[in-house]
């Protein structure tokens, strides 16, 4: 894809995780990225994986990456996928 035609899948994707998430999709995406940088700093090189052609921006991987955050982030002994 080109960078214009990646651009577009991305706004296009993102319209689909607001669909998703409504008014937690703020929330949700900073718990996300908190956890992004705690594996980041073990593992380099996953940022610029989901950079790369467009994977971090498929709504799919993002909602998978959004639902282990909020397993990542809960705290023990709960599962943290609740609403």
């Amino acid at each position: 894809m080109t960078a214009d035609q990646l651009e577009q899948y991305g706004h296009k994707e993102f319209e689909k995780l607001q669909k998703a998430h409504g008014e937690k999709l703020d929330e949700r995406l900073r718990d996300t990225a908190r956890m992004l940088d705690d594996l980041e700093r073990k593992t380099p090189g996953l940022k610029q994986l989901l950079k790369s052609r467009g994977i971090g921006d498929n709504a799919m991987v993002a909602n998978m990456l959004i639902a282990h955050a909020q397993i990542y982030h809960a705290p023990p002994g709960r599962s943290g996928a609740a609403g």
